[in-house]
């Protein structure tokens, strides 16, 4: 009987959930599976794991929003607190990859970058002691995406969302995550190295942009899938 394969985690907003870039009037299109950045990365690593994604439109990093939207709560939209459920949910996760800070430049939120950094320490340590007492699987290993920064805002649908000084912010964000990064000793990578908020909103990711993120998250992903297999003890 062959090993079952190891699970990855894609733990991200409405660019994981595969919003497309929209402007006003338009509906809320979804990318198909395929065409995500995860389902990239599962194309890429077939094989080799099994990617399952949990996506939410307007998901934070380590914030409630004042008000829910499509009958959730602010508090629902807060990555961070709906996180352990998420690991527990589809376990048993191996590695998870989380994206996830674009929502937290939301001009009503007035966040700092201090702030926001700060909850990675607390993803780390949710990590660090989450278990599958059942598949025997301890905690998952984590990559940190930076997102990219956030592109022309004020001539999409998102004008009211996001400002200038937003958009100011997105760009020192990923200078932030690497830092905090660092200090939690997790792994990290720059979306905003590969790719750029291509679309018409200047937030959302086009087709091109999803498939170059989804190949550089696997380029950084094959060597922590290893890891995966080995004891924490010995990476």
């Amino acid at each position: 009987m062959s090993a079952p394969p190891l699970r990855v985690l894609a733990y991200g907003d409405s660019n994981t959930w595969g919003l497309q870039p929209i402007q006003d009037g338009q509906d809320v299109p979804r990318y198909v599976d395929s065409i995500r950045w995860s389902g990239v990365l599962q194309r890429t690593l077939a094989g080799e794991c099994q990617v399952v994604t949990n996506g939410v439109l307007a998901r934070t990093f380590n914030s409630d929003l004042r008000k829910g939207i499509a009958g959730l709560s602010g508090e629902d939209h807060n990555g961070i607190k709906r996180f352990p459920l998420a690991l527990l949910a589809e376990s048993p996760i191996h590695l998870v990859v989380v994206m996830l800070g674009g929502n937290d430049m939301m001009a009503k939120l007035d966040r700092s970058l201090v702030d926001i950094a700060a909850g990675v320490k607390q993803y780390a340590d949710i990590v660090a002691q989450a278990t599958d007492e059942h598949a025997k699987v301890r905690g998952p290993r984590m990559l940190l995406v930076a997102p990219p920064p956030l592109g022309a805002v004020e001539r999409g649908s998102f004008s009211d969302t996001f400002n200038a000084e937003s958009v100011r912010k997105s760009e020192q964000l990923g200078k932030a995550l690497a830092g905090a990064a660092r200090e939690a000793s997790v792994a990290f990578l720059d979306a905003g190295n590969l790719i750029t908020t291509d679309g018409v909103d200047g937030v959302h990711l086009s087709v091109s942009a999803h498939r170059k993120l989804g190949l550089g998250i696997a380029k950084a992903v094959r060597p922590l899938i290893y890891l995966s297999t080995r004891p924490k003890s010995d990476a």
